[in-house]
C-alpha cells in the first residue's frame, strides 16, 4: 500500500470520528427537546385542569338550602381528592422548570 492509501485511511477515521461526535452532539440536542416537549405538555395539562377547576369553583353561589350545601360540600371534596392527585403533577413541572433554569444558567 502507498502513502496515499495511509492518508485516506486516516482522513477517513476522522471524518467517521466527527461524524460519531456531531451524532451524540445531535441525539442529545433530540432529548433534550423531548424533555421541554414534556414539560410544556405538562405544564399545558396542568394550567388547563387549574383554570378548568377555577371557572368551575367560582361560577357557584354558596346555595340557598342544605340540599345544594351539602352538593357543594361534596363537590369541594371531590375538588380536595383532585388537587391531591395533582399536586404531584404540579411539583414535577416546577421542579422540571428550576433545572431547566439551571441548566441555561450554565450554558
Amino acid at each position: 500500500m502507498n502513502g496515499f492509501g495511509k492518508f485516506n485511511q486516516a482522513y477517513i477515521a476522522e471524518l467517521n470520528l466527527h461524524i460519531s461526535v456531531n451524532f451524540c452532539v445531535m441525539l442529545q440536542a433530540l432529548a433534550g427537546a423531548k424533555q421541554v416537549h414534556v414539560f410544556d405538555r405538562r405544564a399545558d395539562e396542568t394550567i388547563g385542569w387549574i383554570q378548568e377547576k377555577d371557572a368551575a369553583l367560582s361560577g357557584q353561589g354558596y346555595g340557598q338550602d342544605l340540599e345544594t350545601i351539602q352538593a357543594l360540600v361534596r363537590q369541594h371534596e371531590v375538588f380536595e381528592t383532585d388537587l391531591a392527585a395533582v399536586k404531584e403533577q404540579v411539583c414535577l413541572v416546577s421542579s422540571t422548570m428550576v433545572l431547566f433554569a439551571a441548566v441555561q444558567v450554565y450554558t
